[in-house]
């Protein structure tokens, strides 16, 4: 009798074989490593039976065993398995084979069934060798094994059910990444259908800076490392936009322990992570107005406490970079002597090219700057974008504008107590910028100290001047303040 060996495993082919050749009229004809092969070389070698493994990779044995006898019904399979498990029995009888041989009982009962096979002696119903079942009637097992089956459909549709309807993202993935099954909630997720998704690979679909957290994850999972993980992780959805989820996963392995697939559940947080964004939008708004705040703080003390004059005009312009967020400020004080409305020299500066500085030492009120604007208008005056400004084309400002490397500005007058102008403050970005009512609202109060600073330093320079001329005529002169009787300060320092 001529026998086919099927065993994916070499060491137990080889067992099969020496234990096969030691039996009187039994020749081993052949061996094969997986369903595919066996069936290659049963049609190369014509056996008169095939001992076939089930758990084997590319074909399994059920399968191979259905399709052999199909072809060649005279051909006995005698199954072999390390289970023994009714519905596992039931499948392999029910596929064509006319023996179930579980493997711890090869070395008793398979030469016996191989030869029951050779003499012709035909089962009257398939047999089971070596099972704790064997005692047990064949139909009972089948009937068994058949209410197993019916359970086990049961619990497949509940999972199906589950799997399909479940309000979170849940997908099967291959060792390599390949989508093996997705449900509704997933493909909702990421924007695509199902048949797209499974023609696609997990790595299709990540966020390149969130993937090597994952694949390392992954990898410990697959090594048994951990037996399972969760992170938060982007995706990038069908129409390119991503979506923030918490990507959980575990290992499914086979029972030799291999690793089968991973099970990843995937649940949509972008409401959530975009929640937690605008309050950390907050908190570093709020921690930047406080240092504002402190700033503003400290120039007042220092207003109370008459400071330096240069000093505290320097500590505003930094103080106006830094709520503005800009590149560039600059603080002028007003020249009401030079004609009306007057002229604007600079007092302080932060950016400016020497150039610029030159430039801009002295700006008069027809020149086409924002700040001669806002000293004829009595306005603020913002410019988002120089290049788009009507009133400086072709202007030597504008020219000064780029070669300093200027493209917004706005300017903020500075008024006295009564109204009066008495400076400008400015500020200039390297961008095309508006600033933010926010940001507005902050510089107002550095505008209102500046313009404090500049009228309490004139009448300053108006108390001396009346004390000296008190001192060297006898006749007291009445002291005005700066902005109101028009006078220049000799001394801004």
């Amino acid at each position: 009798m001529r026998v086919l060996v099927v065993d994916d495993h070499q060491v137990v082919r080889r067992g099969i074989r020496s234990l096969l050749e030691n039996a009187a009229e039994l020749e081993v004809c052949g061996e094969a490593i997986d369903g595919r092969d066996a069936i290659q070389k049963t049609l190369e070698q014509r056996p008169d039976a095939i001992v076939m493994d089930i758990s084997m990779p590319n074909l399994d044995g059920i399968e191979a065993t259905r399709k052999i006898t199909d072809l060649f019904p005279q051909i006995h399979v005698v199954v072999l398995s390390q289970h023994d498990f009714p519905h596992i029995m039931r499948q392999a009888l029910n596929a064509g084979a006319c023996a179930y041989v579980v493997k711890s009982a090869v070395s008793t009962d398979l030469v016996s069934a191989l030869k029951k096979a050779r003499d012709g002696e035909r089962f009257a119903a398939p047999a089971v060798f070596g099972s704790a079942q064997r005692n047990a009637d064949v139909e009972d097992i089948l009937r068994r094994s058949a209410a197993l089956e019916s359970a086990l459909r049961e619990s497949e549709e509940r999972f199906r059910l589950t799997f399909e309807q479940a309000a979170v993202g849940i997908a099967h993935v291959s060792a390599d990444g390949r989508w093996l099954r997705v449900n509704r909630k997933f493909c909702e997720i990421l924007g695509y259908t199902e048949d797209e998704l499974v023609k696609m690979r997990l790595q299709d679909v990540s966020f390149l800076e969130d993937s090597p957290a994952d694949a390392e994850k992954a990898r410990q999972l697959a090594t048994g490392e951990i037996n399972h993980y969760s992170l938060e992780r982007r995706y990038v959805r069908k129409d390119g936009s991503l979506v923030w989820c918490q990507a959980s996963a575990a290992a499914v392995y086979d029972a030799e322990q291999k690793l089968k697939y991973f099970v990843r559940i995937v649940e949509d947080i972008s409401e959530r992570k975009h929640a937690e964004d605008h309050l950390l939008r907050i908190e570093l708004e709020l921690a930047q107005e406080v240092a504002e705040l402190k700033l503003l703080q400290d120039i007042s003390t220092q207003l109370i406490q008459g400071g330096n004059g240069k000093a505290l005009y320097e500590k505003i312009t930094d103080a106006a970079v830094a709520i503005m967020g800009s590149e560039f400020a600059s603080m002028q004080l007003l020249d009401p002597q030079s004609g009306k409305p007057g002229e604007l020299i600079l007092l302080a500066f932060r950016g400016f090219t020497p150039e610029a500085v030159q430039f801009w030492t002295r700006v008069p009120a027809d020149s086409a700057s924002t700040c001669a604007i806002a000293l004829r208008t009595l306005k603020r005056v913002i410019v988002s974008d120089v290049e788009e400004c009507e009133f400086m084309a072709g202007t030597g400002d504008l020219t000064t504008y780029r070669q300093t490397g200027i493209r917004s500005v706005q300017s903020t007058p500075l008024l006295s107590r009564e109204g009066h102008l008495v400076g400008m403050i400015s500020t200039h970005w390297r961008q095309v910028h508006a600033p933010t009512e926010r940001d507005l609202r902050m510089f107002d109060v550095l505008a209102r100290q500046a313009a404090d600073l500049i009228d309490h330093r004139r009448s300053e320079e108006a108390l001396l001047r009346a004390q000296e001329e008190l001192r060297t005529s006898g006749h007291p002169a009445v002291p005005q303040s700066g902005a109101k009787a028009g006078n220049f300060p000799q001394n801004v320092e």
